[in-house]
C-alpha cells in the first residue's frame, strides 16, 4: 500500500494507533482569527474523531459537536436501479462557525465532491469557515487504498495525523481545479501546500 502521508517517524502506542510525526502549523491562524470574531464559537469535527482535538477546542471556549463521518460507498457499490443515498451530516443548518472538514475529499468519488462540499457549506454560519486537506498527486495518477486519518490538534495549533484500527478505504486524487469548483459557493480564503505534501484548503461562507 502506498503511503501518501509523508512522516518523519511513526509510532505505535498502546492502543494500537499510529502517530505520524508530521505537523502542520497553518491551523493555528484559522484558530486565531475564529476565537477572536467569537468567544464561543460552534465548531464540528468531521470524524474519524479524536477526542483530544475536541478537549483542546473546549478548553479554549470552543463549543464542539462530532460527527462520525461515513464516506459515500464506491460508486461500483451502489445498486444500479436505486439512485446513492444522498451525502447527509446529520447537524443543524448554518450553526458553525468551524467545520473541520479533514481530508474526506480523498475519501470522496469525483462524481460526488460537490455534494459533499454542498453539505458542507449548508452547516456553515455567514463568515463560517471551512478546512479540508487532500493529497497532491503521485506522479502516475493512480487511486490507492489508504486508512483515513484522523487529527490530533496539540497546542499552539500542530496537528498529528493519526491512523486508527480501521478499514482502508479508496482514496482518490482531486485535481485542485475540481476542489475550487466543488467549492463554490464558498470563497476560498487560501491553498496551501503542506510540508507533508497535503493541500490545506480554506474556505468562507459569505
Amino acid at each position: 500500500m502506498k503511503r501518501f502521508w509523508k512522516s518523519a517517524s511513526d509510532a505505535v502506542g498502546r492502543d494500537g494507533v499510529v502517530a505520524e510525526d508530521q505537523a502542520c502549523s497553518n491551523l493555528e491562524p484559522v484558530l486565531e482569527r475564529l476565537f477572536e470574531k467569537f468567544e464561543h464559537p460552534e465548531i464540528l469535527d468531521v470524524g474519524s474523531h479524536c477526542g483530544s482535538t475536541a478537549v483542546n477546542l473546549a478548553g479554549r471556549g470552543a463549543r464542539v459537536s462530532v460527527d462520525q463521518f461515513e464516506p459515500p460507498p464506491l460508486p461500483d457499490a451502489v445498486d444500479e436501479v436505486s439512485p446513492p443515498d444522498p451525502i447527509r451530516i446529520a447537524q443543524e443548518d448554518d450553526r458553525f462557525q468551524l467545520v473541520l472538514g479533514w481530508e474526506w475529499l480523498d475519501f470522496t468519488p469525483p462524481e460526488r465532491l460537490e455534494e459533499l462540499c454542498a453539505e458542507f457549506g449548508r452547516l456553515l454560519s455567514e463568515k463560517g469557515m471551512l478546512v479540508l486537506f487532500a493529497r497532491t498527486g503521485q506522479g502516475d495518477g493512480d487511486n490507492d487504498e489508504e486508512i483515513p486519518g484522523r487529527y490530533r490538534l496539540e497546542n499552539g495549533g500542530a496537528l498529528v495525523r493519526e491512523t486508527e484500527g480501521r478499514d482502508a478505504r479508496q482514496r482518490w486524487y482531486h485535481p485542485t481545479r475540481a476542489i475550487e469548483h466543488a467549492l463554490a459557493p464558498l470563497s476560498i480564503q487560501g491553498v496551501q501546500l503542506q510540508r507533508n505534501q497535503f493541500r490545506l484548503f480554506t474556505a468562507m461562507k459569505r
